[in-house]
């Protein structure tokens, strides 16, 4: 289980190929009144995310959520 999780939202900016998502934490989406709604059951990938504007932790995984298979014999 992750150290820290909760609901992101996530924006586009720029414009065609030089487009590129980014993420809020949910009172940044709020005041910018932007974003698509992404909840934290639907879970984030094996990396760290911060809000792109006020650089709170949206993620942080635990130390050893991720282990190789040497480390679990």
């Amino acid at each position: 289980m992750a150290a820290i999780k909760q609901d992101s939202y996530w924006v586009v900016e720029g414009e065609g190929d030089e487009a590129f998502m980014r993420a809020l934490c949910p009172i940044c989406a709020k005041k910018k009144g932007t974003g698509w709604f992404w909840s934290r059951e639907l879970g984030y990938g094996d990396y760290d995310l911060f809000c792109n504007s006020c650089k709170n932790a949206i993620h942080i995984r635990e130390k050893n959520e991720v282990k190789t298979n040497s480390e679990n014999t």
